[in-house]
């Protein structure tokens, strides 16, 4: 019999709502990572497992059509080579550390594979704009520095 997890609010309210078979565990913290598998993708940098939105960690890819806001300095590129690039490497079984959540109520977290390979570095390798000021910890600029640019 599993024993009950303490978990801070923001990851309760996540784990409740991906249980539902997503999740294969299910970390106590922040400092966890939390298997998952049967994510879809739906754009160049941003996921959804279950009810959970994930946001990549310290990229920008390329907007969708009509997607990139008024006044938004938004990524440049091709947005469906950029999504396509994400769904060919986030196939299968996926590790997500959760770092925080956005104003949109979005996980931001770093993501692999089932290679171990980091989500945001093969989307950086992809074409995907680094954002310094989206890189919490500089995390992805320690995993992957040659492609931050």
């Amino acid at each position: 019999m599993k024993q009950a997890l303490r978990i801070p609010s923001y990851f309760a309210l996540c784990s409740i709502a991906l249980s539902v078979a997503a999740y294969s565990q299910i970390g106590k913290s922040r400092t966890q990572n939390i298997t998952v598998h049967d994510c879809t993708v739906t754009d160049g940098d941003a996921l959804r497992c279950g009810n959970v939105r994930i946001r990549l960690l310290g990229i920008d890819a390329a907007e969708l059509p009509g997607h990139c806001q008024t006044g938004r300095k938004c990524a440049l590129g091709d947005p469906n080579q950029h999504r396509s690039a994400l769904e060919a490497d986030a196939r299968g079984e996926l590790i997500i550390k959760p770092i925080k959540q956005d104003r949109y109520g979005r996980t931001i977290a770093v993501v692999s594979n089932s290679r171990r390979q980091d989500l945001s570095c093969l989307m950086l390798a992809a074409g995907a704009t680094y954002k310094a000021e989206w890189d919490d910890g500089q995390r992805i600029a320690a995993t992957c520095p040659q492609l931050v640019r």
